[in-house]
């Protein structure tokens, strides 16, 4: 009786060191499981901190990496630099307004215009030929990228078609300008022009008298502006730079007085 009694006592307390067990797990594993759900929170949230640095599109497309100078040298934006305040690191490209960029000497910068007929053959599509027009032509010139020794002028050139199958950002090109008659042309010395009202003008001699003459569809070329000027529209005799001595002039004689008497006082 007394070995039945105690083998009750031993099963009871064995029942309740397993109970005990059981319930000390059953902390560790709510425990557990707490700091489980805690983490996959942070990890949500750092999620959503790391998508708000990211920039997404509505869909698919190009961009392009612009150019930057680091360490002494000139490349395009890669993965890892750091940004400043204000940089560009990505440019979206207008598939319907393509520019195409040409660099001309300084030999040959003269014969080229604003305005001026292009054709654009991309190397990938040889079988079709672009039109377009010089939009633009840089006012300095600049170090060639493989010899900074040739100074060139940057001209762009509009593209006049819209075929954003064929014609994409960054392709080669063969340019070829047709010959503009700058020959034909008048052109005046940049320091002496003036503008107003977005137009541009020069002081010249008419007789007796000074006075603005307006250059008709003037472009700038380098460092001089090429006119036509219109069959009947009459020419300055000669040009003056707009110096502040001209403009005391102009004040007090408002461009009427004798030439000799502006020549004497300008010597």
């Amino acid at each position: 009786m007394i070995s039945l009694n105690s083998a009750v006592k031993d099963e009871e307390v064995a029942s309740n060191k397993i109970f005990q067990e059981k319930n000390n797990w059953d902390i560790k594993i709510r425990d557990l499981s707490n700091h489980i759900t805690y983490f996959n929170n942070k990890a949500f949230e750092m999620d959503r901190y790391i998508s708000n640095f990211m920039i997404y599109a509505p869909g698919q497309g190009f961009v392009f990496y612009p150019k930057i100078q680091t360490g002494g040298m000139i490349r395009k934006v890669q993965i890892g630099d750091n940004l400043e305040y204000g940089q560009v690191f990505l440019e979206i490209p207008d598939f319907f307004s393509m520019l195409a960029e040409a660099e001309i000497t300084e030999e040959n910068i003269m014969s080229v215009a604003q305005g001026q007929n292009a054709e654009i053959i991309a190397e990938a599509c040889t079988d079709k030929i672009f039109t377009g027009r010089v939009n633009s032509v840089s006012r300095l010139a600049k170090g060639k990228d493989d010899n900074k020794y040739i100074r060139v002028f940057t001209v762009k050139i509009k593209i006049n078609e819209i075929d954003i199958e064929k014609l994409k950002p960054g392709m080669n090109v063969k340019i070829h300008l047709f010959p503009d008659p700058v020959k034909n042309r008048l052109y005046v010395p940049a320091e002496y022009i003036f503008t107003e009202d977005k137009k541009i003008f020069v002081y010249g001699f008419f007789g007796h008298n000074i006075r603005p003459f307006l250059l008709p569809a003037a472009c700038l070329i380098g460092n001089h502006y090429f006119f036509s000027p219109g069959p009947e529209q009459e020419l300055p005799e000669k040009i003056i730079k707009p110096d502040k001595k001209l403009k005391f002039f102009l004040k007090k004689y408002k461009g009427k007085w004798p030439i000799k008497n502006f020549i004497m006082k300008s010597e």
